[in-house]
């Protein structure tokens, strides 16, 4: 894999074409809520689905809307692009992204006028078009330390900058894969109807939303999703046709009337559509869609069982996410890889507490795995200061507010006890040799931990501990974060022996040591992606096992 690059984006900002300033939500006020909303979701919505390689799409966009205004505010625009011809074609312009659209959506939906019904007219194609640019700003503001970048600051001074940036950000910049979240969400309710305690809630869900299964409940969301995403002519409205029964399950998740400006755009993500008649709804971004998948599926599942959601995500951590969830896609990319493995489960039996999460040797190489269900919160990925980005990553995944182990000091504690002499003690594998690799890993199942610098700190922050501790690090590889989704993608290459989890972990611990702080920072989940397309020559695919389920649940779907 060829070294990481920081690639300068041109992203249009208010300043750069206009030099007077408009009343953001005076502004606002003016605009038709409803063709308005109509207009900027359109825009992401071929920006969601447009083909990667189009380097034209940005600057199309642009004078197509340019042709939709009047007034100052095009002969403005007329200028600028004349002016700035080169700027404006080259492939690397950006007027279109994706959270500054989200902006706009939320502020259109609180500030709007919603009581008309007229048209977008040149003055507000002009409107739009300056608020898009405001939002744009903020966007560049937040990003100006990494934009800025020049190389010749600290290691440390990159890697805290951004972390802090990505942190906040690589939830909404990047595409959750439909088929992982509809994969995870069908393992629940398999675990659901086969629980006895568990059976109780899913009913109640179930008669809460009037349906009779739930494969109708996963139908009535990836059936129009990949409507959206197969139409011929790229739109994000869509007419639903169907029972009482049918379209409540849509009109439970409209947005008109319910929305705050937040910045995790919590209301858009519980409500991602729009009603703009009867039976037509717009589908205000089809990625919050996706959410509705497993994440937003469990906010639901709360909010209609009654279960508190932090009861729930602590219920279902312990009885389906590890024990499910973790030790199923486990076994699907490794069964019959290693010499030893054993699962948190049957660690526990013979070791009675402080137990890995998964252990695997392969040879004199040990991989221990700690495996962590959790969402970090708004508060921490839109911390105003590293420190408290950090602070919040260290609560969840070194030690928590109760003093409790998490994560790498869980993973340490594994490494004193297998070099004391416990696991060969208490039967668990050989005596450790001298030459044996330990790599400590976590798995998790926050995208936001995917985020460039995370791994870096956290690794940073075990050797710290490990020396804190008197640990000795040799023949300690680096802590590794795998993200549990990618270990869902890569599950038949693992199991194929296209990628072999030793060679994985050791051409990534190399890869990161170049003293490149862009280089160095990158996840390990963006690496192996990479890895396996520049290793076989071919590309990744969805998991074998989602061909087979949806078959099966076109099936029985009703």
């Amino acid at each position: 894999m060829e070294k990481v690059k920081l690639e300068r984006q041109l992203i249009l900002s208010y300043d750069s074409v206009y030099e007077d300033h408009i009343d953001l939500e005076l502004s606002l006020r003016g605009l038709p809520q409803k063709a308005a909303l109509e207009f900027i979701s359109y825009l992401l919505h071929l920006f969601n689905v447009r083909k990667k390689s189009d380097g034209m799409f940005q600057s199309n966009n642009l004078m197509q809307w340019m042709m939709n205004m009047g007034g100052q505010s095009q002969q403005r625009l007329v200028e600028f692009v004349t002016t700035n011809s080169e700027t404006v074609f080259d492939p690397k312009f950006k007027l279109l992204e994706r959270r500054p659209c989200l902006d706009m959506i939320q502020h259109l939906l609180v500030h709007a006028d919603c009581d008309t019904s007229r048209e977008l007219d040149k003055n507000d194609y002009g409107v739009l078009f300056r608020l898009l640019l405001i939002f744009n700003s903020r966007a560049i503001g937040d990003e100006q330390d990494i934009f800025d970048w020049d190389h010749t600051g600290t290691f440390q001074q990159f890697a805290d900058a951004i972390l802090k940036v990505q942190i906040r950000y690589i939830e909404n910049e990047r595409f959750k894969n439909y088929v992982l979240q509809f994969l995870k969400v069908y393992y629940f309710f398999n675990f659901c109807e086969t629980s006895p305690s568990y059976a109780i809630y899913l009913k109640k869900f179930l008669d809460g939303l009037s349906l009779r299964s739930y494969k109708s409940y996963l139908w009535m969301l990836l059936s129009p999703y990949l409507n959206l995403l197969i139409c011929e002519d790229p739109t994000p409205k869509m007419h639903m046709e169907g029972d009482e029964q049918f379209l409540s399950f849509y009109y439970r998740m409209v947005i008109n009337d319910k929305t705050q400006i937040d910045k995790d755009y919590k209301s858009l993500r519980s409500f991602p559509l729009y009603l703009l008649e009867d039976k037509m709804f717009l589908f205000l971004d089809f990625r919050f869609f996706v959410d509705k998948f497993y994440n937003g599926f469990l906010f639901d599942f709360s909010a209609r069982t009654g279960l508190p959601f932090g009861q729930l995500k602590k219920t279902i951590g312990n009885d389906f996410s590890e024990r499910v969830l973790f030790y199923t896609v486990m076994q699907n990319c490794f069964e019959g890889y290693g010499e030893v493995s054993l699962t948190g489960d049957q660690l526990k039996q013979l070791l009675k507490k402080a137990e890995p999460d998964y252990y695997i040797r392969q040879g004199s190489e040990i991989f221990l795995f700690e495996f962590k269900d959790i969402l970090l919160s708004a508060e921490v990925k839109y911390a105003d200061s590293i420190e408290k980005v950090k602070k919040g990553l260290l609560e969840k995944l070194e030690i928590d507010s109760k003093g409790q182990r998490k994560g790498i000091s869980q993973l340490l504690n594994s490494i004193k006890e297998i070099r004391n002499g416990k696991y060969a003690e208490k039967a668990v594998d050989l005596s450790l040799a001298a030459e044996t690799v330990i790599f400590p890993i976590i798995v998790h199942t926050d995208i936001s931990l995917e985020a460039y610098g995370v791994n870096y700190f956290l690794n940073q922050r075990m050797h710290e501990l490990a020396h804190k501790e008197n640990v000795s690090v040799d023949n300690i590889q680096n802590l590794i974060l795998i993200n549990l989704d990618n270990l869902l993608l890569l599950q038949d290459h693992f199991k194929s022996g296209k990628l072999e989890l030793a060679d994985c972990l050791k051409t990534y611990c190399t890869y990161v040591s170049s003293g490149d702080p862009v280089n160095d920072t990158i996840p390990f989940d963006e690496f192996v992606k990479h890895h396996f397309v520049s290793r076989n020559n071919e590309q990744i695919g969805q998991p074998s096992i989602f061909k087979k389920l949806i078959a099966d649940f076109q099936q029985n779907i009703y």
